[in-house]
């Protein structure tokens, strides 16, 4: 069975997926619904769990192995924000035990310099995608 790779690009309580594939060919780009899930209030807890099944149910149905997640910056002028990390949490939760790995802006630039962005990679996936190459191949 091909490795199936998860690239995730969180922005606010919104997270972007990119699902590829690695196969003898090279890597695959996988359509898969939904493309994101967002999180409108991160105080409720209903709402918590509720993003934490539907990731928990992506995953299971697509098959994934891992994870790549765009990492966030703690500090400074570009930090993430409460949602980002909070939607970041429950995507480690919900993908245990699967492997999670953080990909830094650089590696994702690095990434893109070296391939053209797949005619199926909507634009706000683009991110997702980069996160899932450099996951695959990192």
């Amino acid at each position: 069975m091909a490795l199936r790779i998860l690239g995730v690009d969180i922005k606010g309580g919104r997270a972007n997926f990119g699902l590829l594939e690695a196969g003898d060919d090279g890597e695959m780009w996988v359509p898969l619904e939904p493309r994101y899930v967002e999180l409108a209030d991160l105080f409720d807890t209903d709402e918590v769990r509720q993003v934490a099944t539907q990731v928990g149910a992506l995953l299971s149905e697509h098959n994934v192995d891992a994870l790549a997640i765009r990492k966030r910056a703690t500090k400074g002028k570009f930090a993430g924000g409460a949602a980002s990390f909070r939607m970041g949490a429950i995507l480690q939760m919900a993908s245990a035990p699967r492997q999670v790995t953080f990909i830094t802006s650089q590696a994702a630039k690095k990434a893109a310099k070296d391939r053209a962005l797949p005619s199926e990679v909507l634009a706000y996936q683009r991110d997702a995608w980069l996160c899932a190459l450099v996951g695959m191949n990192g």
